[in-house]
């Protein structure tokens, strides 16, 4: 079954609902929807991966104050650690979706999306005209 986020130690308010909790809410429904022949899909490990380095850099910040400054903090560790372009966007994209969920949870405010939504795909330096 999911968790109950009413029992998360982290969380006493809304406002108080970090991004680790986030994670760990969606991993648990994901863990469930992502299923196939009663196998968990590649899906799990691909959202895993993609999530790892935004909780490591903001597990304990509250889920409304990631904004796109952060987003593409994380995107340029994932770059730094020599994914391409299409692999960092890759990632961009589940960790919104992470993000995406939790709206349609109740456990993002709603301003919060729209602002990652904002954030701009990385371009390789050719596109950037370099």
């Amino acid at each position: 079954m999911g968790r109950n986020v009413d029992l998360m130690p982290s969380v006493t308010r809304r406002d108080r609902f970090c991004v680790m909790d986030l994670i760990a809410a969606f991993k648990d429904h994901a863990e469930a929807y992502y299923v196939k022949h009663g196998e968990p899909t590649e899906t799990i490990a691909n959202l895993r991966i993609a999530c790892r380095r935004l909780r490591e850099l903001y597990g304990s910040l509250p889920v409304e104050e990631l904004g796109p400054a952060q987003l593409r903090a994380v995107r340029e560790t994932w770059s730094n650690d020599g994914n391409n372009e299409r692999i960092v966007n890759y990632k961009t994209i589940w960790v919104k979706h992470v993000f995406r969920w939790g709206m349609e949870q109740e456990l993002v405010a709603g301003e919060t999306l729209p602002s990652l939504e904002a954030s701009e795909r990385t371009r390789s330096c050719a596109a950037r005209g370099r």
